[in-house]
């Protein structure tokens, strides 16, 4: 596994840091999308095609496809259970054998309302104990046993065919793939990169337009060969870790930390539980600091939002009675509108109440609002409050779907969407309000009906799914020396909320 690879954080913020400085620079021409070309909205489907009658794997990838359905290698260590290449024969983790033996696939299917992520989706099977012969050649790899793809394959009487590139595929019948269109054999290769590494970093800087204007990394920075070929060749170090065992938990008042953890779909359930709220509340009439701030929040909302002749409280009417065309219609998105936590205003006229910087004011409003409404046991409020955050995020949802469907090569025209990686968490910091995403639904769940919950569930897997935070998406050291680690902390709070 080489370092080079997980390039969606370095290729992308190197872009990022050289180029921004030139923020008048003009927007480069995106490929054509309708092309079959890597990293465009067209590539999956393209490769598809090549793929439907095989069982493919690459080297590198944790992903294999099934007949064009993209499945997991291993469901053990789904972040990095890798196929891997030794001595130029590809091993896989010894639980994709199943798959591999199997007379017919049939994957989960991707639940309802989730369509739109069918290019993307990874699918689940029932895997099943498979017995390797003895005879398949097999390596260990951190405790795992992995077996020769090819020996195992062949055993069971199948074709197969090998690429110098690193792809594999299986077949029970003759295989008429050929690697000679470069285009759709780099289409292929880019449907295995996955949201940690790139397969081949390199061809990126074909297809995507500001990727191509930086050229190559050592054009920008000084390596010695040896250093080079340590990068590229060598293993990704491996840093200690203090055991489980290590940690002293004596004297810890779990107690404090409240109940238990409720059943899936039951709010609150990130911070505290149902049962958990009378305790909070006197804790808060307790302190002299907490009841201040509770006494606050009561006088600002009264103020603003509870009072329908302002501004705010206009805005509140309109959104708990969930008219979307009336809100649309006062919209101007350079100026307002939803997501966007830099700008206060859901439309033109609309007169923020309350002071308020570098948030999104109306789910931060809305947010603490259904907190209070949680703490004081205010039903009817509560449900007000959910109506109204229901349809801020409909508002919303065209937004996500549209971000969903940009693909790498549109997003790489402009200096400023280098964060918008078809599989970078950041990018959708811009679409919807990622600070209160979770909260939303956390803390107002209890007043939503069956079906908003639904919606708001539904929501939130979408945007989160296959998709990965700053630094979390490139070697294990990166996670700890990314800044922006607990600012997107956001995106594994969010997931669990729907899990």
């Amino acid at each position: 596994m080489n370092h080079l690879k997980f390039l969606f954080t370095g290729l992308f913020l190197l872009l990022f840091s050289i180029l921004q400085s030139n923020a008048q620079q003009v927007e480069l021409p995106s490929p054509p999308q309708d092309k079959g070309l890597p990293y465009t909205r067209s590539a999956h489907a393209n490769a598809m095609d090549a793929l439907k009658n095989y069982t493919a794997i690459f080297a590198g990838s944790k992903y294999s496809y099934v007949n064009g359905i993209k499945v997991r290698l291993d469901d053990k260590d789904i972040l990095r259970g890798d196929a891997v290449l030794k001595n130029g024969v590809i091993f896989v983790p010894e639980s994709f054998a199943c798959m591999m033996a199997a007379k017919a696939f049939q994957p989960k299917p991707i639940p309802a309302g989730l369509e739109i992520l069918a290019s993307r989706w990874v699918y689940d099977f029932t895997r099943t104990k498979t017995i390797v012969p003895a005879s398949v050649p097999s390596i260990q790899l951190n405790g795992t046993k992995y077996i020769s793809a090819v020996a195992y394959a062949k055993s069971l009487g199948k074709q197969t065919l090998q690429t110098k590139r690193g792809l594999l595929l299986i077949c029970d019948n003759s295989i008429s793939y050929s690697d000679n269109d470069q285009i759709l054999s780099d289409c292929i290769v880019s449907a295995f990169d996955t949201p940690e590494k790139l397969m081949e970093p390199d061809m990126t800087m074909r297809y995507i337009p500001l990727l191509k204007e930086q050229g190559k990394w050592t054009e920008h920075a000084r390596v010695s060969p040896e250093k080079l070929k340590e990068l590229e060749e060598g293993s990704e170090t491996v840093w200690p870790e203090t055991a489980r065992n290590a940690y002293d938990f004596s004297g810890f008042n779990y107690k404090l930390l409240g109940s238990k953890v409720p059943a899936p779909g039951i709010y609150p359930r990130l911070l505290f539980s149902p049962e958990d709220i009378p305790m909070l509340m006197q804790h808060i009439k307790d302190n002299k600091s907490a009841m201040k701030s509770f006494i606050e929040i009561e006088v600002l909302f009264k103020k603003t939002w509870w009072d329908e002749k302002t501004s705010d409280g206009m805005i509140f009417n309109l959104l708990q009675e969930g008219k979307l065309d009336e809100i649309r219609s006062q919209q101007n998105f350079k100026n307002e509108g939803p997501a966007a936590y830099h700008v206060a205003k859901l439309t033109k006229d609309h007169k923020p109440g309350i002071q308020n910087s570098h948030i999104n004011y109306m789910t931060n409003c809305l947010t603490t609002m259904a907190l209070y409404a949680l703490l004081t046991d205010n039903q009817e409020l509560g449900k007000k409050v959910a109506n109204a955050l229901v349809t801020y995020y409909k508002l919303i949802e065209p937004l996500v779907e549209k971000h969903i469907e940009t693909a790498d090569s549109e997003f790489g025209i402009n200096p400023e969407d280098a964060n918008n990686a078809s599989t970078q968490w950041r990018g959708m910091h811009g679409v919807l309000p990622h600070m209160d995403l979770a909260f939303s639904l956390d803390f107002a769940g209890k007043f939503m009906t069956p079906e908003q919950r639904k919606f708001m569930q539904t929501l939130i897997a979408k945007a989160t799914y296959g998709r990965r935070t700053g630094g979390g998406d490139g070697p294990r050291r990166a996670w700890r020396d990314i800044n922006h680690v607990t600012w997107h902390l956001t995106h594994h709070i969010a997931m669990a909320t729907i899990e």
